[in-house]
């Protein structure tokens, strides 16, 4: 007996409430980063910086997703020194997972968030 897995895919309106949800809770509520070099990043690329608190607006979002290069998967382990990246990548990965302190999420995105699983959890999912 072979047991395949099964995939969900969301469909475009579900796509589009995640997407704003996102915006909104960057723009609105933003997010907590400690380290001053971050921060100075956050600034210089435009988005609000107001003590540990970074806010990013929809627009600078956008411009910055328009931006950011894809991962082209069929090229994975292609790559020269590919596996000494994927290494440097995963205790990259290891370090920021073990030092991360999140901040608490505050009542107002604790809210729109539980909003917008409720309202994907009553959408039909497209396949």
């Amino acid at each position: 007996m072979q047991i395949r897995p099964t995939m969900r895919i969301l469909s475009e309106p579900q796509k589009a409430a995640i997407h704003e949800s996102v915006i909104r809770l960057l723009s609105k509520t933003g997010v907590a980063v400690q380290d001053p070099r971050a921060l100075q990043i956050y600034a210089d690329a435009g988005a609000t910086v107001d003590g540990e608190r970074v806010r990013i607006s929809g627009e600078l979002l956008e411009k910055c997703v328009e931006r950011a290069p894809l991962f082209d998967r069929s090229m994975k382990g292609q790559g020269r020194n590919s596996n000494d990246m994927a290494a440097r990548l995963r205790e990259r990965t290891r370090q920021l997972m073990l030092n991360h302190r999140p901040q608490p999420i505050s009542d107002q995105a604790d809210k729109e968030l539980s909003g917008l699983e409720l309202r994907l959890r009553n959408e039909p999912m497209g396949v």
